[in-house]
Formats: structure tokens, C-alpha cells, sequence
């Protein structure tokens, strides 16, 4: 995929999300909420709980896809969402590439969300190579809204933890 392409594609999620950011949540009756999900988002998983002087919320991990000519290109997007309150309905705080991931270009990802600490939460990213290499596996902590730390090394107990 042209290097050009990407970037209007980025471009475009970009404002997505900033548009998503300034404007509130609209529910949807259940029944239309799924057929209103954009076909290029492969996986959704949320949980967990953060909470900062201004809001409080939970974690979702976005997968999109990028289709190209030649291959897709599977991108991993960390958002912070806060929680409805006093009238006011449930909103993107955050919304973060996860570039360690991002660089590597591969075609799928796989998420898994480990939400057992309370005001963080630790997200695993598996993937397989293009051409059935190796599996790839990324781990990282989420606190704070548009914060994480990238873990990388396997023994959670020498991890480092985001300030």
C-alpha cells in the first residue's frame, strides 16, 4: 500500500476521532447500534477502570483494518472512555495509536484485555506474520487517559508501570 495512502487513511481516523471526541454519544436502539460499526474494525474489546480528577471510565482496544491493493494492514488504537454522569452521556477522552504495534505492519491482530488491577489495565497483542511467520505478541499497561506503557519483557513482577 503506497506510503500516501496510509497516511490519508490516518488522516481520516484522525479526525474520526476527534470528531467523536468533541461530540457526545448517541445511543442507538440495539437493533441498528452493530449495522452502524464500520466494516473495517475487525475487533472491539473493553473493560476494565480508570479515574482521573476530571472523569472516570473504562479501556476499549479498536482494531481497524486498512485494506490496500496488495495486502491489509492491521492498526491498534487504545481509547479511554469516560462513564455517563449527571446527565451527561459516555465520551471519548482518549484516543491512542499503539505505534509499537502500528510499525510492524502486520495484517491481524488479536486482543486480549486482563482487567484485574483496578485503575489500570494490561493488553495483550497477538499476531501472526503475513506470510504465516512467527507469532508476534505485544504487552502493554493502560492507566491515565491517553497514557500506557509498553511492557517488554514477560515477567509482569519486573515490569515497568506508566507514571
Amino acid at each position: 500500500m503506497p506510503l500516501r495512502m496510509i497516511l490519508a487513511m490516518l488522516l481520516v481516523l484522525g479526525a474520526m476521532a476527534a470528531h467523536a471526541a468533541e461530540s457526545p454519544a448517541i445511543p442507538l436502539p440495539q437493533s441498528d447500534a452493530a449495522q452502524h460499526v464500520p466494516l473495517n474494525i475487525s475487533e472491539v474489546v473493553a473493560g476494565g477502570h480508570w479515574e482521573d480528577a476530571e472523569h472516570e471510565g473504562h479501556y476499549r482496544v479498536v482494531v481497524v483494518e486498512l485494506q490496500g491493493l496488495e495486502r491489509s494492514v492491521a492498526q491498534v488504537y487504545l481509547q479511554w472512555i469516560s462513564a455517563p454522569r449527571q446527565g451527561r452521556p459516555a465520551a471519548l477522552v482518549a484516543n491512542v495509536p499503539v505505534r509499537e504495534f502500528n510499525e510492524l505492519r502486520n495484517a491481524s491482530a488479536s486482543i486480549e484485555l486482563d482487567d484485574s488491577v483496578d485503575g489500570e489495565a494490561q493488553i495483550f497483542i497477538t499476531t501472526t506474520d503475513q506470510m504465516g511467520g512467527p507469532e508476534h505478541k505485544i504487552r502493554l499497561f493502560a492507566s491515565l487517559p491517553g497514557r500506557y506503557a509498553l511492557i517488554s519483557v514477560p515477567d509482569a513482577s519486573t515490569a515497568p508501570r506508566p507514571r
